[in-house]
């Protein structure tokens, strides 16, 4: 199965590369990506080395169209960061109808 892109409803692996704008007081994560997502996890990380060129890229899991997982590599990174990282990327974090959607 070959990559697609991201709508509400798809199920797929995304990368994405961060980068930290504003003051060291408080700074802010802004996410590029382009809005395709991966079957297999293997197959995203494949993706982000040949993108980016190295290991500095987020992956994430989608389903249904949701952020459900967001780490760097196989490293789980906190819900917090998989919420900020979904509204960055511009796709829910949430099920509709989900307690705290």
């Amino acid at each position: 199965m070959a990559d697609q892109p991201y709508h509400a409803g798809a199920d797929g692996w995304l990368v994405a590369a961060a980068a930290v704008v504003g003051s060291p007081e408080d700074p802010e994560f802004v996410y590029a990506w382009d809005r395709t997502l991966s079957p297999a996890y293997e197959a995203a990380v494949f993706d982000g080395f040949d993108t980016f060129g190295s290991d500095d890229f987020n992956t994430g899991r989608v389903e249904a169209g949701v952020l459900v997982w967001w780490g760097w590599m196989r490293e789980r990174h906190p819900d917090e960061d998989r919420r900020d990282a979904a509204d960055a990327l511009g796709i829910p974090h949430t099920r509709p109808g989900a307690p705290g959607a």
